[in-house]
């Protein structure tokens, strides 16, 4: 499931994550700033994967591979993904 809503300027989506998956299920859970819905859109990714990892990803350009992060030890969590001009910050 998600929920896709248009937005400019400043912005900053805050979510608590209270349940998660099970590890197998690959399935992520977050916040994702996007360029627009096409699938090689620029994005920035803040969340949660499989229950087991804390991560940031992003694509920095239409048809680049992914760039991440990934920290250990994920569980339930508050959720915060910023942009300021061009600078996004994610925090878990």
């Amino acid at each position: 499931r998600f929920v896709y809503q248009p937005v400019t300027g400043e912005v900053s989506l805050i979510a608590r994550v209270n349940v998660l998956f099970s590890p197998g299920t690959f399935m992520k859970t977050g916040l994702m700033f996007r360029d627009s819905t096409a699938p090689d859109a620029r994005y920035v990714f803040v969340g949660l994967y499989e229950g087991v990892l804390s991560l940031l990803q992003a694509r920095s350009a239409s048809s680049n591979g992914d760039t991440g992060f990934q920290f250990g030890g994920a569980g339930l969590y508050w959720l915060r993904l910023t942009r300021v001009g061009n600078t996004f910050t994610g925090f878990i």
